[in-house]
């Protein structure tokens, strides 16, 4: 029986909190016998443990411990914390979870001004910026060196910590007075709620920006738009709305990042006297600084180094909108000082303008094959962001309704930014065309449109020609039924001749059919025809991805796939049976059960399967003995002597998942000429980086032909 706490730990950090580990597991319930010194003292090391495994994880990108053995130690100190409120503590770990919403956003004056920093849009700027300080300090050739790092497009915060504790937390707001954003902050995986170290200062705000990687604002809007919510329509304005929330719970589910820039007031201990330095310092403590930083010599290489990250911009996690500069050595900030409202030793360069202004020309009302209707505008051509822009979504009836009352001829601001796709931003000018409105009635079928959530869906399922139309493409799709010569002009001919109404009546197809029509010689006729024949014995997980159910896609369909032997399996699969198979959630096994419950979903495939539908089991052999076995795998960039398919499916039988995102769960990317954001991300996290050739060496290895 455990009857205290050990008073010796081993001293390595590492071994120590492995140690623990051992011990509270070995000591399960037993801390209910604990008088209260004990219990506190049992409290402070879980705490301990539990921020060490945060910023480790978060900041560190080393993460020791595998997640179950963290959820073991937080349950552990949440449920201790629960059984004896008197040791609750605002700073401990558990509290993250958020607090109670609140009625407004209160006021904090924060230490020092939080002010502006000036902007270039050119190397001459910046060459003038350097000549004005050099000017005002009487000095011919700087004397300094520069800090140079990217200007991450999120909300500026400042956050204060007292005696290493997070005391508060407010937004820039007018750089004297912000926003109390302290609950949501500490909602924030990354920040961490007590400082590690030594030498703390006594008072020291923490300056940085928040903000939403790119791969979180993908995860996040699938989730708003599967619960029928408009997504956001950038990243930060993702990382701004969330963390402005009434409720801390919200702020908790976006998954949002912290990235420190520098400091205010710095009261105790001995601040640095070098910027550069300064941040080392914070991640010292654990508190996450910009990962995309230098120290560099001259001007000439700051602007170098500028232009670099300019071309590196779009293979970033997150969004940048330029390079911050500042003269490295702070003594000199002192001397060159600030004007009212930006210091004299720091520079934005900023990158091109990603908005540009053009004309609005109509507005296209898209019905797609699940009946969803998206407003997209229709544009004069513009150069933005380092393509041509002529289309831009305005997502549903309440973005589009934002503007207010649409006209052809407004004046707009279309922005991109990165990888996201084109937006409205504002009107700035009313046009003097006709008004645009939201239809009430389907567009192509007249059906009344029906809300559900955020969308107008047109229910008319089976017999809206749009909807018809988009599940015959999605089904004929080379990762579904890979259906040759059956593209958009031979489905708008099929539809007008009146010859299918459903994905069956492709197999009921004869050659003098379709010699009957414009498109069709007696050769393509047959040629045809055999397409749609071959395309009855594709495998089981292309067949359920090609029926088109919301969320479901190519590797969701191959994991259900790889437990079935025909589709009639399904029809009464509960939620349950999916949420079992590792890698499905919730929303996606109550998506699948939906649609095999419904009877026009069971009918369409039961008349499939009448006209020769025959879908083979999906089978993949597994080598058992491969190195690369359990380990999660990305494939990124062009590979020269294979498709991406066939790459993801030699991991497959090497015993790997294949992912198409790269996180901390990844163990490897193999990567190829043009490798982007993904390669980029994998370097930030220390991830295990091969070429093609070295992963086809694996495969050879394993005893499997290429």
């Amino acid at each position: 029986m455990v009857t205290g706490i050990p008073e010796q730990w081993p001293r390595d950090p590492d071994e120590r909190s492995l140690a623990r580990l051992e011990w509270l597991r070995r000591l399960g319930d037993g801390w209910r016998d604990f008088d209260e010194s004990a219990l506190r003292g049992l409290v402070a090391l879980l705490r301990e443990e539990v921020e060490l495994h945060d910023r480790r994880y978060y900041v560190y990108d080393r993460p020791l411990v595998p997640d179950a053995d963290y959820d073991f130690e937080f349950r552990l100190l949440e449920t201790i914390e629960q059984a004896h409120p008197e040791l609750q503590d605002p700073n401990s770990p558990t509290q993250r979870v958020g607090a109670p919403p609140r009625d407004g956003m209160q006021k904090l004056r924060h230490d020092t001004p939080m002010l502006s920093i000036d902007d270039a849009f050119s190397d001459e700027e910046v060459v003038a910026f350097e000549e004005r300080a050099l000017r005002a300090l009487g000095l011919e050739t700087p004397p300094w060196h520069y800090a140079v790092e990217v200007k991450l497009d999120g909300l500026a915060c400042n956050l204060v910590y007292v005696n290493g504790r997070l005391a508060s937390a407010a937004t820039r707001g007018d750089g004297i007075v912000g926003e109390d954003v302290t609950a949501n902050i500490r909602t924030i995986r990354s920040v961490p709620l007590q400082l590690f170290g030594d030498d703390l200062p006594t008072h020291v705000e923490i300056r940085g920006e928040v903000i939403m990687t790119h791969d979180a604002f993908r995860q996040v809007n699938a989730e708003l738009e599967a619960a029928g919510q408009a997504p956001f329509v950038n990243p930060r304005n993702a990382a701004a709305g969330s963390l402005r929330q009434l409720d801390p719970e919200v702020t908790r589910r976006r998954r949002l990042s912290f990235y420190a820039y520098g400091c205010g007031l710095w009261a105790g201990g001995n601040p640095p006297d070098s910027h550069f330095v300064l941040l080392d310092q914070l991640h010292q403590w654990g508190v996450p600084v910009n990962p995309y930083r230098d120290r560099v010599d001259t001007l000439a290489e700051a602007i170098a180094w500028f232009h670099e990250m300019e071309q590196r911009r779009a293979s970033l996690p997150f969004d940048i909108d330029g390079v911050v500069i500042k003269v490295d050595e702070m003594d000199w900030w002192t001397q060159l000082g600030t004007t009212a409202r930006s210091p004299r030793w720091v520079i934005a360069r900023k990158f091109q303008p990603e908005e540009a202004t053009t004309t609005l020309l109509n507005v296209r009302f898209q019905v797609g094959r699940t009946g969803k209707v998206t407003p997209v505008a229709e544009l004069e051509p513009v150069f933005v962001g380092g393509v041509t822009v002529s289309n831009a979504t305005l997502h549903n009836r309440d973005e589009m309704n934002r503007f207010g009352t649409l006209h052809v001829g407004d004046r707009l601001v279309v922005r991109r930014a990165g990888d996201v796709i084109p937006e409205i931003v504002r009107r700035v000018a009313e046009g003097d065309g006709p008004e645009i409105h939201f239809p009430d009635a389907c567009p192509e079928c007249g059906t009344p449109l029906v809300q559900q959530g955020a969308y107008d869906l047109c229910p008319n399922r089976t017999g809206c020609p749009a909807q018809i139309r988009g599940r015959l493409l999605h089904w004929a799709s080379r990762h579904a039924m890979d259906i040759d010569l059956l593209g958009d002009k031979t489905v708008d001919a099929l539809l007008d001749a009146g010859l299918v109404d459903d994905l069956a009546d492709l197999y009921r197809l004869t050659p003098e059919q379709l010699q009957q029509l414009p498109l069709f010689a007696e050769k393509k006729a047959q040629a045809l025809v055999d397409a749609i024949a071959a395309s009855k014995h594709r495998t089981m997980d292309r067949f359920i991805y090609a029926l088109g159910i919301r969320h479901v896609g190519r590797e969701t369909a191959r994991l259900i796939a790889a437990r079935i032997q025909e589709p009639r399996e399904l029809f009464d699969k509960p939620e349950s049976w999916y949420e079992d198979i590792d890698g499905i959630g919730p929303e996606i096994a109550r998506s699948c059960a939906s649609f095999f419950a419904s009877e026009d979903n069971r009918a369409l495939v039961e008349r499939l399967l009448e006209v020769g539908v025959a879908p083979e089991p999906t089978r993949v052999e597994v080598v058992a003995d491969s190195d690369l076995a359990g380990k999660t795998i990305v494939f990124t960039g062009a590979l020269e002597h294979m498709t991406r398919d066939q790459a993801k499916d030699l991991a497959r039988q090497l015993g790997a998942k294949a992912s198409g995102s790269v996180s901390k769960k990844t163990d490897l990317v193999v990567a190829g000429p043009g490798a982007g954001s993904k390669l980029a991300k994998a370097e930030q996290l220390g991830i295990e980086i091969w070429d093609e050739a070295r992963f086809l060496e694996a495969v050879r290895a394993a005893g499997i032909d290429i």
